[in-house]
């Protein structure tokens, strides 16, 4: 190669350098009141600002297509809300410089009133994905290689100035009655409403809807189990954004009834963490009721104002069956709320059932279809309903599993623990009277028939008062797991009610009550309980449980344990 080639490739060299930082040197940003530029780190960008008095503001605002592809939407773009109706008072419409040119750039400006703005730009992308869809190598256009060139600068010849908040006053209406706002993820707001004529519900709600997976937002009828509205693709709009984030506004007409409000969030996009664009305004992102008639009223049955349950199985250990019968000497109006744990596929582990007694009908049960998420596990179930109750004898029953339920979770705990169970709530306070509870009972385990049945009781010793010892013995022809429900008095001082498993043969204590394997009975601090299951090999095994000279079964001196039928110990056969 002679010398001069060799400074013609050298000075190409240096050219090609010189045009490359030419393309990427970021242009100076306009000056102005409000200046967001320097936009690369994949978020929605707030600003507040205020006008003392009307003024023309001016706007200059460059942002990006997705791609270079012709159909390609806007990326990254800016926008005005006005902070105090919620709405958008300019929205930028992008304009290509060229074909091949992703950036654009929108020079405007608008008249506004004084008072209090919140100027947005975006730099998420127009879908979910979007951040992560660039080409190879980066060898194609993408949007957000551009990001150091974006900027959304606003300017005014009167009086602005930048403020520290970014809040959007959302109106509230007189005859709005529910209303939730700005909420995050993986969240679920309801709310139980009654309705005693025919009327006409107000429902606005913005969330993300795809056909499954997403954001939920309807009310469902809780005599029928029927959805009478939900937020869907049809009858939705645009909510800006994300082609995902739409928007309902319209009237529900109703029956006389009880309905349930329900808007749940999944894990990604809302107001806690936008994945995509959002939508115009962010502070919309949830639900709100309004209604005209005056008999539309809120139902919180788990408030104090509302007297507590008529009929109540609540607090529910693993391992039991409890039921309470009642009875109803006039028609009444009844409200029921289950939470337990219902697997994906549609087993009942702990579920709640009403029946009518002496018939057998069920009149109520839960099912993975009828209920929601209930809050930590996807197991987690809660499920409401409404029946109309005629004279008669009825039974409300709960059962549980060996794991996961009340102290005892195996997994995430649900959104309100203390409500592991069912209870009925007497819909008009003036019929309370009409329910009258005949029993409160924890149901033994099924008694032994034909030998060593699966839930056959081993050993059976409770309401076990002071100063006894009880031992019992049993056999078992082949390896086993047992399960064993004991409750007694142990604190950090020492135990004094309590049980323990020795076997024969050897003398070896195979399992013992103690401290660390019990969990609070309810009441009082020394009121424990064990339940749980253990492997055992063949063999004869001697059971003991023991008391002290106070405070046992009959002889509760301060607050007794939730079942004090069950101080003592129950072996059974799984």
């Amino acid at each position: 190669m002679n010398p001069l080639t060799r400074i013609q490739l050298i000075l190409l060299a240096v050219l090609a350098v010189l045009v490359v930082w030419r393309m990427s040197a970021s242009e100076p940003v306009p000056s102005g009141f409000l200046q967001l530029s320097d936009l690369d780190d994949h978020r929605l960008y707030e600003r507040g600002f205020e006008l003392d008095g009307p003024a023309t503001v001016r706007i200059d605002v460059r942002g990006a297509y997705e791609n270079d592809a012709l159909e390609a939407p806007l990326a990254a773009y800016g926008w005005i809300v006005d902070a105090r109706s919620g709405e958008p008072v300019w929205i930028m419409s992008g304009v290509r410089a060229s074909e091949r040119d992703i950036l654009t750039r929108v020079q405007d400006q608008i008249e506004l009133d004084a008072g209090r703005y919140v100027a947005y730009f975006t730099a998420l992308g127009p879908h979910r994905g979007s951040w992560d869809e660039d080409s190879f190598l980066g060898l194609s256009p993408h949007w957000k290689h551009y990001r150091d060139k974006f900027f959304m600068v606003l300017d005014s010849d009167g009086q602005a100035s930048v403020v520290s908040s970014t809040s959007v006053d959302i109106s509230t209406p007189d005859n709005e009655i529910w209303a939730v706002r700005t909420v995050g993820n993986r969240a679920r707001e309801t709310v139980i409403l009654r309705t005693e004529s025919a009327t006409s519900l107000h429902i606005q709600a913005t969330a993300e809807w795809c056909s499954s997976g997403c954001d939920v937002a309807r009310l469902r009828d809780l005599e029928t189990g029927r959805d009478v509205w939900e937020l869907t693709m049809d009858n939705s709009e645009p909510a800006g954004g994300w082609l995902a984030n739409r928007t309902f506004s319209g009237q529900v007409a109703l029956d006389p009834g009880v309905y349930q409000a329900l808007f749940e969030t999944d894990r990604l996009h809302d107001a806690g963490r936008w994945v995509a664009n959002p939508p115009w305004v962010p502070a919309k992102w949830g639900m709100s009721l309004r209604a005209d008639a005056d008999d539309v009223t809120l139902v919180d049955p788990w408030s104090d104002a509302e007297g507590g349950p008529a009929v109540s199985l609540l607090e529910v250990s693993s391992g039991v069956r409890e039921q309470k019968s009642f009875t109803v000497d006039r028609p009444v109006m009844v409200l029921l709320h289950a939470l337990g744990e219902i697997g994906t596929d549609g087993t009942l582990y702990d579920h709640a059932k009403l029946v009518a007694a002496g018939q057998g009908d069920v009149l109520w049960s839960m099912s993975r279809e009828r209920s929601v998420p209930g809050g930590g596990h996807e197991t987690n179930r809660a499920q409401s309903g409404v029946l109309q109750l005629s004279p008669g004898t009825y039974v409300l029953s709960y059962e549980t599993d060996d794991s996961h339920a009340w102290n005892d979770w195996r997994k995430s705990r649900p959104r309100h623990p203390d409500r592991w169970g069912v209870a009925i709530y007497v819909l008009d306070r003036g019929d309370a009277d009409a329910v009258t509870v005949l029993d409160e009972v924890v149901a033994p385990p099924v008694p032994a028939r034909d030998g060593q049945l699966s839930g056959a009781v081993l050993v059976q010793a409770e309401r076990v008062s002071n100063d006894e010892q009880i031992l019992r013995e049993f056999t078992l022809d082949a390896a086993s797991t047992v399960h064993v429900r004991a409750s007694g008095e142990i604190s950090r001082q020492g135990r004094y009610d309590y049980g323990w498993i020795e076997s024969v043969a050897s003398g070896e204590t195979v399992w013992e009550m103690t401290l660390e394997n019990t969990v609070h009975a309810g009441g009082d601090d020394r009121n424990r309980i064990f339940d749980g299951s253990l492997e055992l090999s063949p063999g004869t095994y001697r059971v003991h449980f023991v008391t002290d000279f106070d405070y046992a079964w009959g002889d509760f001196d301060t607050d007794p344990p939730k079942y004090p039928d069950a101080w003592g110990i129950t072996v059974t056969l799984k």
